[in-house]
């Protein structure tokens, strides 16, 4: 399994490999806006191009694959935001007016419009809870919690939270890998504001600030260990990792997320090349609310990831490339820079990492080519609910593996394995036939329907002498039972008899 890493800036994108040298160019993609890009159904790229109302899709993955644009879907206006939600087929895109766009991808139908989702332009939107709630940030310092079915039922959604501590505008938030289905988990945002903010977040209660980490310098973008171990967030000057487990002493290891107390810490960076604190000189640092911390990448960063296991950092920087690095040792392993003949493509604005699992053809299967699916154009105009009825345009796929028998007919399975094999096996001097697998095909299935009329004559054979001893046994059991109460009855006389000679020898 690799990871691929998508990259895009003011005029390039980029599509390549976290593992291999594997890399290709997006054709005619220019976005300036951060987050402006996503993953529709780990397949499908939506770029929604700077000063134009359009929304350009590339195709990432299959035998369609390739680097110019797929699709180009028109929208009423310049979007800078956008986010799909796969379990519920949803687009939404945010303007810099902040307004908030709900389009229905199977359908194109655009399902509702919130005018005044945030009183200025709308930075990032991001579907938590498997698509039960959108949280979007806005240039006006807030952070929004919606409903889904609100969002798309309701003429006029009413946001569930609403959290407005940050003093500038929010650049970049994230939630901790532990949020699952339902909302319970916690929450980090990072601002101008050069503060970074955890919030633990709940579906019962409002969402409350459980420490507060103050920088010297603004803030542009965030992550976070795959395993909440700790925070990676970008600056002007490079990217700073806060460990979330900070150690003071030797035997002393202090949580800094403590939900019980809000805490305010500021960040001291450790200089390159300086010598470490030690740990007495650490422990009084702590007692005065101040964390050292390292510097892990010094360019100025305004897009930062990481890897599927958490060892790798990739960070995107002002001049256009991307720096894979790895966290432990802070030693840099690469550069991804975009195929281009200019010195600078300017920032990066969007930095997508997930990973990517190859699918190998059968021997066994014909390659057919597929058309590749067209999604439906975008609407302008907000559906009418009153109808009630609502057209779906879906593409099934047939299965490629025609041939591959399944696993529950296990003998015919190995047979066909064994007859994949034999085509590239060697034995040495000895000249083999290769057998062809159209020719050996009509043998094979008469092989399989003997094996399996014999095994069905075995089953039934084995079923009748199950049937036999199974009466056999009932008939003794019977028997015994018989002769038992037969005892039993023999006993309750002998002993009725007892009792009426006592009872007359008492009355004598």
């Amino acid at each position: 399994m690799d990871e691929q890493v998508i990259f895009t800036s003011n005029t390039a994108g980029t599509v390549a490999t976290l593992h291999s040298l594997e890399q290709s160019s997006l054709r005619q993609c220019q976005t300036e806006s951060k987050f402006s890009s996503c993953v529709v159904k780990q397949k499908y790229l939506f770029v929604a191009q700077s000063r134009k109302a359009l929304i350009q899709v590339y195709d990432l993955h299959g035998s369609n694959k390739r680097e110019s644009v797929e699709q180009r879907l028109p929208v009423p206006e310049v979007l800078q935001a956008l986010e799909c939600v796969d379990e519920d087929g949803l687009l939404l895109g945010a303007t810099d007016s902040g307004k908030l766009y709900i389009w229905q991808l199977a359908s194109g139908n655009l399902l509702n419009v919130k005018p005044m989702a945030h009183y200025q332009g709308i930075v990032k939107i991001k579907s938590i809870c498997h698509g039960k709630y959108i949280v979007t940030a806005g240039s006006d310092s807030r952070l929004i919690f919606w409903q889904t079915m609100d969002l798309v039922q309701k003429d006029e959604p009413k946001p569930l939270f609403i959290i407005h501590d940050h003093s500038l505008p929010v650049t970049d938030f994230i939630f901790s890998n532990t949020l699952g289905h339902s909302l319970d988990g916690k929450l980090y945002t990072v601002s101008k504001d050069m503060s970074l903010r955890c919030y633990q977040v709940s579906v019962d209660h409002e969402p409350t600030c459980i420490a507060t980490f103050t920088f010297p310098s603004s803030l542009n973008c965030v992550s976070l260990d795959t395993a909440d171990r700790a925070i990676y967030v970008g600056t002007d000057t490079g990217v700073i990792q806060i460990p979330l487990y900070y150690k003071v002493s030797n035997s002393k290891i202090i949580n800094l997320l403590q939900p019980n107390e809000s805490k305010i810490y500021s960040i001291t960076e450790i200089t390159p090349g300086a010598m470490e604190p030690d740990l007495s000189s650490r422990e009084k640092l702590f007692s005065i609310g101040q964390i050292l911390c390292a510097r892990i990448v010094h360019n100025n960063t305004t897009s930062v990831a990481t890897s599927l296991d958490g060892s790798l950092l990739v960070s995107g920087d002002s001049t256009g490339k991307c720096t894979v690095t790895e966290i432990f040792s802070n030693q840099p392993l690469k550069e991804i820079r975009a195929l281009s003949t200019n010195d600078s493509t300017g920032p990066v604005s969007n930095l997508i990492v997930f990973p990517v699992t190859q699918q190998s053809e059968s021997l066994l299967d014909v390659t057919k080519i597929v058309k590749p699916w067209k999604f439906p154009n975008l609407q302008r105009a907000i559906v009418d609910r009153k109808h009630g009825i609502n057209d779906v345009y879906v593409q099934f796929h047939e299965n490629s593996v025609h041939n591959v028998l399944p696993v529950s007919d296990f003998d015919s399975y190995l047979d066909t394995v064994a007859s994949e094999e034999h085509i590239f096996h060697q034995t040495g001097s000895i000249n083999s036939t290769v057998n062809r697998v159209g020719q050996t095909k009509a043998s094979m299935t008469a092989t399989a329907k003997e094996s399996k009329v014999s095994s069905d004559d075995d089953i039934y054979k084995s079923k009748d002498k199950q049937i036999a001893q199974l009466n056999g046994t009932v008939a003794s059991l019977t028997d015994a039972y018989k002769e038992l109460r037969k005892m039993h009855e023999d006993l309750m006389k002998e002993h009725q008899q007892l009792l009426s000679k006592n009872g007359t020898q008492t009355e004598n």
